[in-house]
């Protein structure tokens, strides 16, 4: 048999078995890589600080320990990282609470740039208004908040 046949088919066994060990690296470099990012990503961390709304609208500082009324706030979505985070939504939602409360279901609406807009049909997801005075004035009640939200998101 040929010698260089021979020396090419070793070759290429030896890049096999080299290809096979670089795959089974690769595998275990991406699993490794996967968990230190889903640990890195798992917030918060015990006895580790953040912020949250009160029943009272204000923001507030506690340190996470896996107690019910820690569990309860992360499972609703009301724990933030930063007290600035927290505000912003605590804001945001004042602003979503006051339009809903003076809605009262009509065909007018405030879209998302501020503007008022005929939509023609009342929605369920978005405060709507009987006429287009009454949308003004939601939006003249709500006015300072969204400026000073804006004013945040600036930040």
């Amino acid at each position: 048999m040929n010698t260089r046949i021979e020396e090419l088919e070793k070759h290429l066994e030896a890049l096999t078995r080299m290809q096979l060990t670089t795959r089974r690296e690769i595998n275990n470099f991406k699993e490794e890589l996967q968990q230190l990012k889903q640990e890195e990503q798992a917030w918060p961390k015990q006895n580790k600080s953040y912020w949250y709304i009160g029943a009272d609208g204000e923001v507030y500082r506690d340190f996470y320990t896996n107690q019910p009324k820690h569990e309860r706030r992360k499972a609703f979505g009301n724990i933030f990282r930063t007290k600035e985070e927290a505000e912003r939504h605590a804001l945001r939602s004042r602003i979503y609470n006051r339009l809903w409360a003076m809605a009262d279901g009509g065909k007018w609406l405030i879209n998302s740039k501020s503007a008022i807009e005929y939509f023609g049909k009342p929605l369920l997801t978005t405060p709507t208004y009987s006429t287009k005075g009454k949308t003004q004035a939601a939006l003249d009640a709500v006015s300072d908040d969204l400026k000073k939200l804006q004013e945040m998101s600036d930040e």
